[in-house]
């Protein structure tokens, strides 16, 4: 879309600067201005039979007596007789009602005369600007609403063709876009929502800050040339749009705490589509500045994490919010210590060393690294899933394999780090089921 408006700042100059332009612009101004001279010039030609004079004033057309091939001041004529001077006003007023008729035309065929330039304007504008936006139009022809939107985008640009003009003494002056930068351009900015990657599967994502915006998206308005900010200058996306169609991980307790939120997300769960409706009292938004904005259809998943607890009371305050889960997932924090399982340990132990890109941890290593698992479990014939305390220990073990110029971290790196980390812990924690 930004090309395509560079090219019609490209085009749209140059065509209304072209002589064919010019000459049938000229030729409809022509027009208007004989027929109203052709109808003055035979008022004009009647009234000479008649020994009366029409005269252009800067006040208008006037009307005079002839005498003797003469055009006479009033003075001078009120010294004829009376019979002469009632009958020459009596074909001065007829003139004059005349004139009167022919310069009452003058708004109807002034309006006549603006609607043929408009007419004008707009087919010349108008080649220009389909032929911009034909290769948007094919390209994106399979997009649902892409159409619609540049047949109106063209009908808008048609109208608004002296926007890429110069002023009236200047009008062959061009005016620099900039792939659409200019803020007099901004209602024809295309604002990306969502796109797809091509990459596969469905967007997985969490958000840790679930606020109106952050959820919903905003509209940042920009200042215009003389007033206040009133132009769409950017529409940003929320995580509903970006998680559509696939996965969104929200936090209980953030939900509890902002009720309007949770009210907003339910009714777009309930209604299957993304509204920016934002709250009355959203900070720094003036009443009636928010443009309106198509919904999009919303289709997702949404897990919710939290204790027992925060559970129920999501589902004691928003019963509307809680209809929408029909699973509950309980997950333990630790797992029974079976072969199976630690084979799957040490398989997450290689992960975090490729994820990081550490140093190769040796056999030792691994067993004593899920050895510390079992310890934070309890020791009670389990394995924590706390991976993060194990990722911590490979990084730290890493920095001092790397330290002595070792190719691959040692058992002698793992004990040093889970005795420096015993050390460190405070009274009492060292040796419990949990670690700092």
């Amino acid at each position: 879309m930004a090309q395509a408006i560079d090219r019609i700042a490209d085009a749209v100059p140059a065509a209304f600067a072209a002589d064919d332009y010019e000459l049938k612009r000229r030729a409809i101004e022509e027009e208007f201005r004989f027929s109203r001279e052709d109808a003055l010039d035979a008022l004009r030609r009647e009234a000479e039979t008649q020994n009366i004079a029409l005269l252009r004033t800067p006040a208008g057309i006037a009307v005079a007596p002839i005498l003797e091939g003469k055009v006479v001041r009033s003075d001078v004529f009120n010294s004829v007789p009376e019979s002469l001077r009632r009958e020459v006003h009596t074909k001065i007023a007829a003139l004059e009602a005349e004139i009167e008729a022919i310069l009452a035309e003058r708004p109807e065929a002034e309006k006549a005369r603006r609607e043929r330039l408009l007419a004008l304007n707009e087919q010349v504008a108008g080649r220009q600007v389909r032929a911009a936006l034909d290769e948007p139009t094919k390209a994106f022809a399979d997009v649902p609403g892409v159409e619609r939107f540049l047949k109106a985008a063209g009908r808008d640009l048609i109208r608004n063709a002296g926007l890429f003009l110069g002023t009236p003494a200047q009008d062959s002056v061009k005016v620099r876009v900039g792939t659409i930068g200019d803020a007099r351009f901004a209602r024809y900015r295309v604002h990306v929502m969502t796109s797809a990657s091509g990459a596969g599967g469905v967007p997985v994502l969490e958000e840790t800050n679930p606020t109106y915006a952050n959820l919903f998206g905003r509209i940042e308005l920009g200042a215009a040339a003389d007033g206040p900010p009133t132009q769409v200058a950017r529409i940003k996306p929320g995580v509903l749009h970006r998680a559509n169609g696939g996965f969104l991980l929200l936090d209980a307790g953030a939900l509890l705490a902002a009720p309007a939120i949770a009210d907003a997300l339910a009714r777009a769960l309930d209604a299957e589509e993304i509204r920016f409706d934002p709250p009355s009292d959203a900070v720094g938004v003036v009443v009636g500045e928010i443009p309106d904005l198509e919904p999009m259809p919303l289709g997702l998943k949404l897990v919710v994490f939290g204790d027992r607890d925060e559970h129920r009371q999501l589902a004691k305050a928003y019963p509307r919010l809680k209809r929408h889960f029909k699973v509950e997932a309980v997950f333990d924090d630790a797992v029974e210590r079976s072969p199976e399982t630690i084979a799957a340990y040490a398989r997450a132990i290689a992960g975090i060393i490729a994820k990081n890109e550490l140093k190769p941890v040796e056999a030792g290593g691994v067993a004593l690294l899920i050895e510390e698992a079992g310890r934070k479990a309890g020791g009670n014939g389990k394995l924590s899933l706390e991976i993060g305390h194990v990722a911590d220990i490979c990084r730290e073990a890493d920095h001092w394999a790397r330290s002595a110029g070792r190719d691959i971290t040692t058992v002698a790196d793992i004990e040093r780090v889970l005795q420096e980390r015993k050390t460190r812990a405070p009274e009492g924690e060292g040796d419990g089921g949990s670690a700092p």
